[in-house]
């Protein structure tokens, strides 16, 4: 009973102190579990270079009460590989207030919010934070018509309850220090700090619909 209570003090505490701040990502690209000896040798050597590159990429969330900016804290020119260019993009995102947009060049996109996650007792830790798993499947329509899906996998943590994470992507109780946005991509919080009275506001540009 005493640590029913105490849980539930902790986290009006945490709603009232951890209302900004800034958190640093690491990329991991590579299914886990993989048996490497039924893999073509090209094809292992192609994914080798690609965890090695995507290993020096590095992402930032920063976030208040009601808004956040995630972006790309290193350059993708470092890299030779147009395979990293195209799965990790130096693209911005913004959540104002529960929209979320994806800046381009000229203009602003709105882009779809996730609603429909399946929360999960399964939990772990991600920089000493007690984490619980989410799982959500997106749906595409291809260029030639075929219909096609993806499972996001976001880890979230309710001791830090903001509904925000990386890549535009957020709605549950509590800030994503991991996700799976497709097959094989990890954005992993390494770093998490607490800043005061952050900042934020979309740039200047043209606002379209996705």
């Amino acid at each position: 009973m005493y640590k029913l209570i105490f849980f539930f003090f902790f986290l009006q505490l945490s709603a009232q102190s951890f209302t900004s701040g800034s958190v640093l990502y690491r990329i991991e690209f590579g299914a886990k579990d993989l048996d490497k000896s039924k893999i073509p040798a090209n094809v292992l050597k192609v994914g080798e270079k690609l965890q090695s590159d995507s290993k020096n990429l590095k992402y930032c969330l920063d976030f208040n009460q009601h808004c956040s900016h995630f972006y790309s804290k290193t350059s993708l020119e470092d890299t030779d590989m147009n395979v990293i260019k195209i799965l990790f993009s130096n693209k911005d995102f913004y959540n104002i207030n529960g929209t979320t947009y994806e800046e381009t060049e000229d203009v602003l996109v709105v882009k779809d919010t996730i609603n429909d996650w399946q929360l999960f007792n399964e939990s772990k830790r991600i920089n000493d934070y007690l984490c619980y798993k989410a799982v959500s499947v997106l749906e595409y329509i291809t260029y030639k018509g075929k219909k096609i899906s993806t499972e996001v996998v976001a880890w979230y943590s309710p001791f830090i309850p903001l509904s925000h994470g990386p890549k535009g992507y957020g709605g549950l109780p509590g800030l994503i220090l991991e996700l799976q946005s497709g097959p094989g991509m990890f954005y992993i919080a390494e770093q998490v700090n607490f800043i005061k009275d952050i900042k934020i506001s979309l740039p200047n540009k043209k606002i379209i619909s996705d």
